[in-house]
């Protein structure tokens, strides 16, 4: 079974996100209500309302930075693969050159 925790902080407040191996839907209804139950901890007095705009605004800062942190890890890996599937078309010519070169010598 595939097990991965990540730890989120917010206002010095550390809670765990549990991902396991399981289909996808089950996963987003959990994500939903974890983040429900989180807004209602959050907001339990009517004046943490006042707060809401600066939550947001950390919020969306919080995502464009993981939004931007996965786009630079996607291209990576892209530039990775690409550099991998370079090396192997160059060995694979090699390769039959080296295979040409035995055949003329036989």
């Amino acid at each position: 079974m595939f097990f991965r925790i990540r730890t989120w902080s917010y206002n010095s407040t550390e809670i765990d996100i549990g991902l396991k191996d399981r289909p996808s839907a089950v996963q987003a209804v959990d994500a939903r209500k974890a983040a429900v139950e989180e807004v209602e901890r959050l907001l339990q007095h009517p004046e943490d309302l006042k707060r809401l705009p600066n939550m947001l605004e950390e919020y969306t800062q919080k995502h464009q930075a993981n939004k931007t942190q996965l786009s630079a890890t996607v291209a990576s890996q892209v530039d990775a693969a690409r550099a991998g599937m370079e090396l192997l078309d160059s060995a694979q010519k090699t390769l039959t050159k080296m295979q040409e070169c035995y055949k003329v010598s036989y």
